[in-house]
């Protein structure tokens, strides 16, 4: 159990940290696009166009919140990604269950972030992620019910 969880906390390390990059960066592309927008109605105003000021304003707002929002999902992304390597480490060399026990949480909470904060759909990852925590944390509880061998103790 042990070794099937951590093989697939590796698939989904890499997975999220392909994903946390992108997030990241197409967070700070449309914060960039917000920054031109307020550039551009400003430009229009200068040369008197007729702007609809409050809709073009709540619009360029909504994009520069939703560009933190990516931002800040993908960065919390690849540090999963960096704690799943971790925990997938621990799986195999059979220590530290607590750390795999919170990255099996951690890997259920981002899939539910997933779902309902950023709007995916139930996707094979979304249920790769939910299955990989909950191996993760079923192995972690092997580990702490596991006795001692001898060679431990000596």
């Amino acid at each position: 159990m042990r070794i099937a969880a951590g093989v697939l906390l590796i698939i989904l390390a890499i997975a999220n940290l392909c994903s946390g990059v992108l997030w990241g960066f197409l967070g700070g592309v449309s914060s960039g696009a917000g920054g031109v927008m307020d550039q551009v109605v400003a430009k229009a105003k200068e040369q008197n166009k007729d702007i609809s000021d409050m809709q073009v304003d709540a619009r360029v707002e909504e994009l520069k919140a939703k560009s933190g929002m990516f931002m800040v999902y993908g960065f919390g992304q690849i540090a999963l990604a960096i704690f799943e390597v971790v925990a997938a480490i621990f799986c195999f060399t059979s220590k530290n269950p607590m750390i795999i026990t919170v990255a099996g949480i951690a890997e259920i909470g981002m899939s539910i972030l997933a779902i309902f904060a950023i709007g995916f759909g139930l996707g094979v990852w979304i249920g790769l992620g939910v299955l990989t925590g909950i191996l993760a944390i079923i192995a972690a509880t092997q580990l702490k019910s596991t006795p001692p061998t001898m060679a431990a103790m000596q």
